[in-house]
């Protein structure tokens, strides 16, 4: 994924041997958090990290904070990048942008910088690239709005989370509407599926799936459409393979969902998918069918369908919501 920002001095994989020439200013730092809820007891603030916040009141706190939880990821992310005593200053930078998050998108910050440790999601950008975004008014509102979503859905996530974040910043630009509306998606199921586990940008043979949800024993593929324009996205070739893929279960494990401002044009959504039917149907009569029309309809004998069943089963599936929209 390409990015236009020039890459500074930051040091994303520190060795061993950075580790143990670091200089440690003496002794840790204690502190307190008041933080909403139980209190909580006091914290110790490794050596290093109370260096960078020493004299910053509001890095200080951040300092505090970043003991909490499960934001230890984050405290080992500052002491990579500015463990050392000639970068205090850079750590101390980092520490004030993170005080300005709530709780919510700090742990939210926190989950996308573990899973971008071990999956690369993120790709060219890291965790201090969404700190960043807030030196703008349009950036701040977007990578808070980003942090809160992650925030609320980072619990039934079990992979893909930074991926789909880092999709969304790369090509030095915000896709914005494709990143929030993916998010925004997640967040849907989550409400509507109590239990479920969400899985992002899963790849499969010959496709990629947005969201892959685990529920009650089921395996459901979500196609997450963000357009906004005046008629929904409609993609007759990946539909006819959609279909193709569940035949066999009968479409009860797919789902469309679309923007809420399309919530009136879903029909139009529908006619296509029972269009590719009709169409393939009559292409492979008339021999002009193509390889994936032609598959469709023997995947549809083999399953005991003819092109009426098939269709009335869709139907059916319509009327249950096969597709429909987010929620924003």
């Amino acid at each position: 994924m390409a990015n236009s920002r020039t890459p500074g001095p930051i040091r994303l994989v520190p060795t061993s041997k950075d580790h143990a020439q670091r200089a440690r200013p003496p002794g840790p730092v204690q502190t307190s958090h008041a933080a909403a809820g139980p209190a909580r007891q006091a914290s110790v603030i490794p050596a290093e990290i109370a260096a960078m916040a020493q004299g910053d009141s509001k890095a200080l706190s951040a300092a505090g904070r970043l003991q909490q939880g499960r934001r230890g990821v984050l405290v080992e992310a500052l002491m990579d990048e500015a463990g050392e005593p000639k970068r205090y200053h850079l750590g101390r930078q980092l520490l004030v942008k993170m005080n300005a998050l709530s709780d919510k998108q700090l742990d939210a910050l926190a989950a996308l910088h573990e899973d971008d440790l071990h999956t690369g999601g993120l790709g060219s950008d890291a965790w201090y690239d969404l700190l960043d975004m807030g030196s703008s008014a349009g950036g701040k509102v977007f990578r808070d709005a980003l942090l809160d979503l992650v925030g609320e859905i980072r619990d039934c996530v079990e992979s893909g989370l930074a991926s789909a974040v880092g999709r969304g910043l790369g090509g030095g630009g915000m896709d914005i509407q494709g990143t929030l509306g993916q998010l925004y998606a997640a967040r849907t199921l989550r409400t509507r599926f109590p239990g479920a586990r969400l899985r992002f940008e899963v790849m499969e043979v010959g496709r990629e799936i947005d969201i892959q949800m685990l529920h009650n024993g089921r395996k459901i593929d979500v196609e997450v459409k963000t357009n906004l324009g005046a008629k929904p996205s409609v993609d007759k070739g990946q539909i006819g393979k959609d279909l193709f893929n569940h035949a066999a279960d009968r479409w009860e494990n797919m789902l469309y969902l679309y923007a809420p401002q399309q919530a009136s044009r879903l029909g139009q959504v529908k006619n296509a998918m029972l269009r590719v039917l009709d169409q393939a149907a009559a292409a492979v009569k008339a021999s002009k069918a193509d390889p994936y029309q032609e598959t469709l309809i023997k995947e549809l004998k083999i399953h005991k369908m003819t092109i009426e069943d098939a269709k009335k089963i869709l139907k059916q599936r319509f009327i249950r919501g096969l597709v429909g929209t987010y929620t924003c």
